[in-house]
């Protein structure tokens, strides 16, 4: 499965922590 993940400013980092989560748990 594939899942996109977009954020403003105020959210990158968060974005980062939940890419790599998701990367973790074998998704792309």
């Amino acid at each position: 499965m594939n899942i996109a993940i977009a954020s403003d400013h105020a959210g990158y980092l968060y974005k980062e922590a939940i890419e790599r989560f998701l990367a973790d748990l074998g998704h792309e």
